[in-house]
């Protein structure tokens, strides 16, 4: 990085582009500023080049590295989920699932039974063969999850203010949520078998007669 040691630090920021780059810049121009006064030194010149390296290496290793702190996150994720799930309300299985889901990681097999999930973020998790059986799902971001292939018994998953927009859940498996509403029904993306009709309506509430336009089948998994 190239600095002039006479312009203000005001004048410097105005042309960072990259606003993650500031905090380098700033170290790097007030390390120019300290070897602009001590430039008469040749120790202090060597010093300010070391430094200067020091700095490149740091963020060359950052960015090296980042594959590797992912890995050893999600791989403390899963630790955590086999530690602690089927053990109700625990925040640390909580924040593991959540990991999980972010890295794109599907949730398949984990035995979730009765877990309490409630307010948890789980867009987009894939449930496939998850048992979910007794799972607390209240007031959680559910949107975009695949439920088509959960374990859920009929009357034992709370869905409860949820948001379910754009959920897959197969047919027999809708009649496994309780606290569902005629709204967030209307919002699933219902699997439906091939050749199979819907029903016309499940715990006192009406099944839509078609998915909404943004539901997306890639066939059977």
């Amino acid at each position: 990085m190239s600095n002039d040691h006479a312009e203000s630090w005001e004048q410097r920021r105005t042309r960072i582009r990259l606003s993650w780059m500031r905090p380098l810049i700033w170290l790097d121009w007030s390390m120019g500023r300290v070897a602009f006064v001590l430039r008469h030194s040749g120790t202090f010149a060597v010093l300010e080049y070391l430094g200067r390296l020091t700095i490149v290496v740091a963020v060359i290793l950052y960015f090296i590295e980042a594959d590797d702190r992912r890995q050893q996150r999600q791989l403390q994720a899963w630790q955590i989920v086999e530690a602690t799930a089927g053990r109700g309300r625990n925040e640390a299985l909580v924040g593991a699932l959540e990991v999980l889901v972010r890295s794109g990681i599907s949730l398949s097999g984990i035995e979730l039974y009765d877990a309490d999930l409630s307010g948890s973020n789980l867009e987009g998790a894939d449930f496939l063969n998850t048992g979910l059986d007794g799972a607390n799902l209240r007031n959680a971001n559910l949107r975009r999850a695949r439920f088509d292939h959960a374990d859920i018994v009929v009357g034992r998953v709370d869905v409860s203010g949820a948001d379910l927009k754009g959920a897959y859940v197969h047919m027999s498996n809708v009649g496994g949520f309780v606290g569902l509403t005629q709204e967030q029904l209307d919002s699933l993306c219902i699997v439906t078998p091939e050749g199979r009709a819907r029903p016309e309506g499940i715990n006192n509430l009406l099944i839509p007669a078609a998915n909404p336009s943004y539901c997306r089948f890639e066939g059977p998994r």
